[in-house]
């Protein structure tokens, strides 16, 4: 398990004790469900856990969320500007998106090629963006051999250098 801010607290929402959640997750609908369990920082600024009791999905980027023993906006006013943490458990070769953004792109000899910049969800899956102006779909083992965050390092399969190749004779 790992703890990871899943969205930002931007303003309330309603009379009834909801706040209006920018969210920084995928799977909002399963991050916010009713009965899960988020860490937001209390009124005496000390790390606390709430439970969820509603949700409302607005868009990709927007969730309404309300929260058990809370259904009046007055109660819920100091959680504004505040970010939203939750515990999440990996699979292997799944990542945050905010753990590979910055990380060195490495060919098979350990020669640097460049920094992720971006991470790009696309229809057809997600892509690195290396220094702002190559796209590499990250996949692991067939354009991604390894991912190492602890040393901050991503190294590319041949196939994925061809592309980091391709990319910068555009």
């Amino acid at each position: 398990m790992k703890r990871k801010k899943i969205g930002h607290i931007i303003n309330t929402f309603g009379l009834k004790g909801m706040v209006k959640v920018s969210i920084s997750c995928t799977n909002p609908e399963i991050r916010f469900a009713p009965k899960s369990k988020v860490t937001i920082l209390n009124e005496e600024n000390n790390e606390e856990e709430y439970e969820i009791s509603s949700l409302i999905i607005k868009n990709k980027r927007i969730v309404y969320i309300g929260f058990t023993k809370y259904n009046n906006i007055n109660q819920v006013l100091f959680m504004k500007e505040r970010d939203v943490f939750s515990e999440i458990s990996l699979d292997s070769n799944t990542y945050f998106y905010d753990d590979l953004v910055s990380l060195s792109i490495y060919n098979e000899n350990n020669k640097e090629l460049g920094k992720v910049t971006n991470v790009i969800d696309m229809p057809a899956g997600d892509y690195l963006l290396i220094d702002n102006k190559v796209l590499i779909p990250f996949r692991i083992n067939i354009f991604i051999k390894e991912v190492d965050i602890s040393n901050k390092k991503i190294i590319l399969t041949p196939l994925g250098l061809e592309t980091y190749i391709a990319g910068n004779e555009n």
